[in-house]
């Protein structure tokens, strides 16, 4: 029943409310805070009913006619004027409201849940979903989100009848809310409830209106979205509000709570959250209440499952040095991301060290062969020095033990862009990334001092100009001159080398005053070129000067005498190709030049790489001062095919006959910390004069190449071990039919499909960088593959989407979502370039797909016979779409911009869906806001870390969100609870750029926009996942 409109201080007028012609005039003054609710008998209204005394020449049973159709309406209700489901000020207008319950809030608060519009004083106690109710619990004991799907579409279709059916009756003299206030007088309310009905009388309401297929399941999802009361009836004012206001402006109505939940008690609440990433606000779902304490207690705390890191796809591409070391076991060590990787040849498995925490940027290798620094960028940037030594009785995939760390205190050097040990491997020489250029000698098994034993600016130029350091292997910067304490010191003899751009610098150490100085190398007559490695010969002989060969930024050989400081030789070696740096262009990486130099001196040779994609053995001279020749050349080709330029080698290993991998007796012992547990890992300080055992059978070499791929060369074969990125990965996908296989796209527009079960890379399709419209890369921005396994779509920084075969990647279709296109279409020439497609979604049941992107539109296709036409394109968000999601039925489409402003669109039309979406079920949730995923924002330093990716398992019972920081979180679905349990996991070094579960939940991959690499962890401890060396659990 419809509430009579107060009036403070005037008389008031029955309007538009009962039917007849007779007008009842009420001679009575009312507060704003009365209300008049009458209640009908037929024609006839009972004046003891209305909470006041009538005039009193009216009867105890007035009779209602002539009634008037000019109604008085306040000014402080005029904002909340419009037709049924429309905007103000057009048709209906809605009765007023007074203050608490224009703040969603009646005016005695002592009931805290209740539906919109609703007064306890006058409604009673609200009822239904509005009392909390015990949680329900799964078999597995997961509390799940409190969704009923079926229950929200019998809601949003039934309430889509009633305003359809009430259009149609709108008069020109009587509104629609007129209408549906007749409705229920007439069939409605009654002496024992009045101004409330039960669900027979609103359907028998309805059907007089022509609304006669209401369902049962529709009669209940209605009375449950408005609110009952505790016998289960409904007021009949509240429903027409409701009705007359839309699902948007009726949500605005209810409570606001700012913030996510901080505990279980916070948690019992309905209504409107708000909190700083989401624009809008999210809503609570309808059964909240019943699961809300456990959901929360849940969210707060940290998931049992893990992840165990299994593989890391990609390789340094953008070194400054030789990224490639071998261990005398055989094992293969290099960096990627924020991780030293020790890869297994003949298992084809990894095993990591996870102590850093930015961009490694160097390693060297001690001359024990198994231990190693690396060096990382940072604040305050540090090398810690590791061991991948393990023991019989450990697992194959143990970590590697944390040995030492040293760093730059002060926090000037931004990075150690090189790093060395001495000969005997006491002393770490590292150069750091500061305007000075400063190399600092570190004697890193001191754990009592930190501060460095030396510190040297090198060279005053633009950051960077050093890109090496060498040290002489025979004359020994630290061995057997030590100080009283035991730690190692800097001995008379001491010597190392830098080198970089167009400079070759010798550093020595006074034999009086034990500082260090430096001497610039001359280059003759020779203009000064660039060095990018450098190694000293093995010259025999104590009367000879010690030379350097250097590699240089144009593809030669270079020769230095270091008693003379100059050059004396110059080698044609390589061809002059690759990039360098630019004033327009000073991020780019250097690819130029001979990057890798490799000394084999049991051998008396010397092996290089050079960015010409040919890998070079030379003779030396017997005295080992001087190059003779060529001896063999191997010249790598393209994975991509003929046309395509060769692989930039960028770093170099020689396989070595492998020892056994046991712990060997060892002179020194260390204690490190393994993932934050002790361990013990036994070093073996070098000997002068170890023999080495000569190698038998062909060289084999490993290569790493601009490509990020890790290959095995020998002079009659090449193979690829390890693919990667030469580009950023911009998101990764997983098929959901064959759930060990995944794919992933990058910068460079190549798409790839990789094997998680075999750890490979086995299709690979081009296509094509492209250039945006704002002339910015117009490479692979997002992928997904259709529901039924069969199709793979890709988005394009370029306007394009393609959509391919997800199995051999075929191209079977092509469309412009970005605007743009072909200039001339009948030629099929000169593309015209658009906005980049940011996000790529396909419908749960694989007819439609969706893309948006920079052109701020999302754009629906239909898959009809395998072709895709656009049926519809959808404008509002005011910045770039960057996440869709799609509900299980494929009826809505919601779509997230950058600014997290959510939108959502009815489908295949497109339009705006304008219902309530709280209790919808979407088929997956990449979105990085709404109200279950809440939680998973965290403060930063700098405020609110931001999220990058979401993804919620199969299950619905965890999530996995990726962040700028380079971290993986693993959290409870739905991550409600401020501070969210979390359990994080480094890899990457900064920004993940996606994060995307499996299918089967068993697998988890993320990929990086700055360290270029395909990260794939196993999930442990959930249900039905598998264990990395175990069956479904």
């Amino acid at each position: 029943m419809p509430i009579i409109p107060p009036m403070r201080g005037k008389p008031c007028i029955l309007t538009s409310l009962l039917p007849g012609d007779a007008a009842l005039t009420v001679r009575r003054s009312v507060t704003a805070e009365e209300r008049w609710v009458p209640s009908v008998a037929g024609d006839q209204i009972l004046p003891s009913q209305l909470g006041f005394p009538l005039f009193p020449a009216v009867s105890e049973h007035a009779r209602v006619t002539n009634l008037t159709t000019r109604p008085r309406v306040p000014a402080d209700a005029r904002d909340i004027m419009g037709p049924i489901g429309g905007p103000a000020g057009r048709g209906l207008t809605v009765p007023p409201l007074g203050e608490g319950m224009r703040k969603g809030l009646p005016d005695d608060r002592k009931h805290k849940h209740r539906p919109p519009m609703w007064d306890s004083n006058l409604h009673g106690e609200p009822g239904g979903r509005f009392k909390p109710k015990a949680a329900s619990r799964s078999a597995a004991g997961a509390v799940h989100e409190p969704v009923d799907p079926d229950a929200a579409w019998a809601c949003e279709d039934a309430l889509k009848k009633m305003r359809n059916a009430v259009a149609k009756r709108r008069e020109q003299h009587r509104r629609e809310i007129d209408v549906v206030a007749a409705a229920f007088v007439a069939h409605a309310g009654g002496p024992a409830h009045p101004g409330k009905c039960d669900r027979a009388q609103f359907r028998a309401a309805w059907a007089s209106l022509g609304v006669k297929d209401l369902s049962d399941e529709e009669v209940a999802a209605v009375f449950s979205r408005m609110g009952v009361d505790s016998n289960g009836l409904m007021p009949c004012d509240v429903f027409t509000r409701a009705l007359a206001m839309g699902a948007g402006r009726a949500a605005g109505m209810e409570a606001i709570k700012k913030g996510p939940f901080i505990d279980a008690k916070d948690a019992d609440f309905l209504g409107k959250v708000t909190y700083p990433q989401c624009r809008r606000g999210v809503n609570t779902p309808t059964e909240w209440l019943a699961s809300a304490k456990e959901i929360t207690r849940r969210s707060a705390s940290e998931p049992a499952a893990s992840l165990a890191l299994d593989f890391v796809n990609g390789l340094p591409g953008a070194s400054t040095g030789n990224a490639l070391k071998v261990t005398p076991c055989g094992k293969i060590v290099y960096y990627v991301a924020a991780l030293g990787v020790v890869y297994d040849r003949t298992t084809h498995r990894q095993r990591f060290f996870a102590g850093h925490d930015d961009d490694v940027r160097s390693i060297a290798q001690h001359p024990d062969g198994y231990t190693f620094a690396t060096g990382q960028d940072g604040a305050k940037p540090s090398a810690l020095v590791w061991s991948c030594r393990r023991e019989a009785r450990d697992p194959v995939d143990m970590p590697c033990a944390q040995l030492a760390r040293v760093a730059d205190a002060e926090g000037y050097m931004r990075s150690f862009v090189a790093l060395a040990f001495d000969a005997t491997g006491d002393v770490l020489v590292a150069m750091g990334s500061d305007n000075r250029h400063t190399a600092t000698l570190w004697a890193w098994r001191n754990k009592r001092d930190q501060a460095p034993l030396a510190s040297v600016p090198t060279i005053q130029g633009v950051v960077p100009a050093v890109w090496g350091v060498a040290v002489n292997p025979r004359a020994h910067v630290s061995a057997k001159h030590r100080p009283r304490d035991g730690s190692p010191d800097p001995s008379k003899t001491g010597e190392f080398i830098t080198f970089g751009d167009k400079h070759v610098k010798v550093w020595r150490k006074d034999k009086t005053s034990g500082i260090w100085g430096g001497k610039l190398a001359s280059f003759s007559d020779t203009k000064a070129f660039g060095v990018n490695s450098a190694v000293y010969l093995p010259v025999k002989g104590e009367d000879k000067a010690p030379r350097v060969l250097a590699g240089t930024s144009d593809g030669r050989l270079a020769i230095f005498d270091l008693r003379a400081n100059k050059l004396v030789k110059l080698i044609r070696a390589h061809e002059d190709l690759g990039r360098a740096p630019s004033m327009r262009k000073p991020g780019l990486a250097n690819t130029k030049g001979i990057r890798a130099l490799l000394l084999l001196e049991e051998d008396n040779m010397l092996v290089t790489g050079g960015a010409d994609g040919r890998v070079i053995t030379w003779a030396l001279t017997d005295d080992g001062d001087d190059v003779v020749g060529k001896v063999d050349e191997i010249v790598l080709q393209s994975p991509m095919g003929p046309g395509a330029p060769p692989p930039m080698i960028r770093s170099l290993a020689v396989a070595v006959e492998p020892e056994p991998d046991v712990e060997e007796p060892a002179s020194e012992m260390s204690t490190g910390t393994k993932s934050g547990t002790d361990v013990t890992a036994k070093v073996g300080a070098a000997e002068e004069g170890n023999g080495k055992k000569a190698r038998t059978g062909p060289v084999k070499f490993y290569v790493g190449t601009d490509q990020c791929d890790l290959w095995e060369v020998t002079a009659t074969s090449v193979r690829i071990l390890i693919a990667g990125s030469g580009s950023a990965l911009n998101d990764v996908a997983w098929n959901p039919t064959v759930p060990h296989v995944c794919a992933t796209i990058g910068e460079d527009g190549l798409v790839k499909l990789w094997n998680a079960e075999k750890r490979a890379q086995f299709a690979v399709r081009n296509l094509g960088a492209g250039v945006s419209s704002t002339k910015s890369s117009g490479g692979g921005k997002s992928l997904h593959f259709s529901p039924d396994g069969k199709l793979l779509a890709a988005g394009l920084g370029d306007g394009r989407v393609v959509v391919m075969d997800a199995r051999s990647l075929a191209r079977l279709a092509e469309a412009q979502a970005g605007g743009g296109g072909l200039l001339n279409p009948a030629a099929g020439v000169d593309h015209k370039p658009g906005s980049r497609v940011a996000a790529v979604k396909f419908s749960p049941d694989s007819t439609l797909l969706a893309c948006a992107g920079a052109d701020r539109s999302v754009h629906i296709f239909a898959n009809v016979d395998g072709r895709f036409a656009p049926t519809a394109t959808c404008a509002g968000h005011s910045t770039t779409v960057v996440a869709l999601d799609w509900t299980e039925d494929s009826r809505i489409l919601r779509s997230v911009c950058a600014n997290h402003e959510m939108l959502h669109w009815s489908a295949p039309s497109g339009k705006p869906f304008k219902g309530d979406v709280r209790d919808f079920n979407w088929h997956t949730h990449n979105s990085p806001v709404g109200f279950p995923v809440m939680g998973v924002w965290e403060e930063g330093k700098a405020g609110p870390r931001h999220i990058n990716s979401v993804d919620r398992s199969s299950d619905r019972g965890h999530m996995v969100a990726g962040d700028d920081a380079g971290i993986v979180r693993l959290l409870h679905y739905p991550c409600v609870a401020r501070g969210a349990g979390s359990a994080r996991f480094r890899g990457h070094s900064s920004h993940v750029s996606a994060v995307r579960f499996s299918a089967d939940d068993a697998w988890v991959a993320s990929t990086g926009s700055v360290d270029n690499s395909l990260l794939v962890w196993r999930v442990r401890g959930m249900k039905g996942t598998r264990d990395v060396n175990g069956p479904i659990a």
